[in-house]
């Protein structure tokens, strides 16, 4: 994506959300809490597509988009003297529905953790990992010396290497 995509990109989210906030009279758009989340320009900066989240039920969300889509005309034209292009995006509104998916994670996410909060012993060992390796891995609050006493040899007792022996070297070239 070009910088000026990029800047043509937030312009326009917030242009967008200034109109839609303040200067749309739709009744379908009054009982909704409407969100621009992301807005992407073609590189010809001919098409947008316009990313909204609706925090309301989804019929409510569906005829929110429905409502947008509807006035794109009107709100092209509104667009016009806010932004200095020769040609205003055609806008597309789709329904952005990344923020519920989030929340619907993160609340299997609480679940799970609530449920293993609450197992017993019966469920098994809580001091037995998973992966069977890990017990190996050193963790990154372990000492080096904690993490060298596994390996064999001299390192592990911090004994240095013995000292290579060569012979001196005498100059072969002669004057």
């Amino acid at each position: 994506m070009s910088r000026r995509q990029e800047r043509l990109n937030d312009l326009l989210r917030q242009s967008l959300a200034e109109i839609i906030a303040r200067e749309l009279k739709d009744p379908r758009l009054d009982l909704t809490l409407i969100s621009i989340t992301e807005v992407d320009v073609s590189p010809d900066l001919r098409t947008a597509r316009v990313h909204i989240s609706v925090m309301s039920p989804d019929d409510q969300a569906r005829d929110a988009i429905t409502a947008l889509n509807h006035s794109r005309g009107y709100i092209r034209r509104l667009l016009a003297p806010r932004l200095t292009l020769r040609h205003i995006p055609t806008l597309r509104f789709e329904l952005d529905t990344r923020i519920a998916e989030d929340q619907r994670v993160s609340q299997l996410i609480n679940a799970i953790a609530t449920d293993t909060d609450t197992a017993t012993p019966a469920d098994g060992p809580a001091d037995t990992p998973a992966d069977p390796y890990a017990s190996r891995m050193p963790s990154p609050h372990d000492r080096p010396s904690d993490i060298l006493s596994d390996i064999p040899g001299d390192i592990a007792n911090d004994q240095p290497p013995p000292a290579e022996q060569t012979a001196p070297t005498t100059n072969q070239n002669p004057p």
